[in-house]
């Protein structure tokens, strides 16, 4: 069977994650860590794409980037394979190994406009609360340094710079301190997000337009509630619809 052609669109948010090859330990290592960020932050420079949020756990990673506004002969594709065929001779060179470091092919979920905040502030929740989720050792985003929310709220410029204290100010410019949401945010294990939603700035309802988006939308409101803890995927594909064409985005 061939593989599934890829999508690739320009000016866009993408979320991205892999697994190590047979989902192994192969990141535990410190200075590998910050060897992967190395190479992210220096492809993403060449190739213009902004990294928004980043998690590296142990045995596998999570990105949020932005696409550049036009397609100059690449696609994402052609940005992962850069990134993650540079990591593997580096990773391969130090360790003295051959073989392959990665479980297949990267997975691209959550499609999104740089203006569905909303759907991006599920994403971010996601891929920063990551830490609490590890098996082993779980622990809060500010105690995990291999995260972008950590690096952020220790106020360190490491490599590679990212465009999240950016989006934070976006969303949470009308609560008070954008930093201090996030982290109230991040300590909620699962957050209210039909709750948030309503509450938002970001989007308009009045009630004739909320009963019709219910009513769209039941089948899926009903797959959020009984999915337990991987519902994010279908909440950031909820709000997505939302954000658009139905609901207008107050940017």
């Amino acid at each position: 069977m061939g593989r599934r052609r890829r999508l690739h669109i320009p000016n866009a948010i993408v979320h991205i994650t892999l697994k190590c090859h047979d989902s192994a330990m192969l990141l535990l290592d410190k200075v590998d860590k910050e060897m992967y960020l190395s190479v992210l932050a220096e492809t993403a420079r060449e190739m213009n794409y902004g990294v928004v949020s980043f998690c590296l756990q142990d045995n596998h990673l999570h990105h949020v980037l932005e696409t550049p506004p036009d397609i100059e002969g690449h696609t994402l594709s052609e940005f992962m394979f850069r990134v993650l065929n540079q990591f593997s001779h580096r990773f391969n060179r130090r360790h003295r190994r051959t073989g392959t470091v990665w479980n297949g092919r990267f997975s691209d979920t959550a499609w999104m406009s740089r203006n569905q905040l909303l759907a991006l502030e599920i994403l971010l929740w996601y891929v920063e609360a990551n830490t609490w989720r590890r098996r082993v050792r779980p622990v809060p985003p500010w105690e995990w340094p291999w995260c972008s929310a950590y690096r952020l709220f220790h106020n360190q410029t490491d490599q590679p710079a990212t465009r999240l204290q950016d989006y934070l100010n976006r969303l949470y410019r009308a609560r008070g301190d954008p930093l201090d949401e996030f982290r109230k945010l991040l300590s909620l294990q699962r957050p209210e997000w039909s709750k948030r939603a309503r509450q938002s700035r970001f989007i308009n309802l009045d009630r004739r337009t909320e009963l019709a988006v219910q009513h769209d939308l039941k089948h899926l409101n009903e797959s959020i509630q009984t999915t337990s803890q991987r519902s994010w995927k279908l909440e950031v594909t909820r709000y997505s619809m939302l954000a658009q064409p139905t609901i207008q985005l107050v940017i």
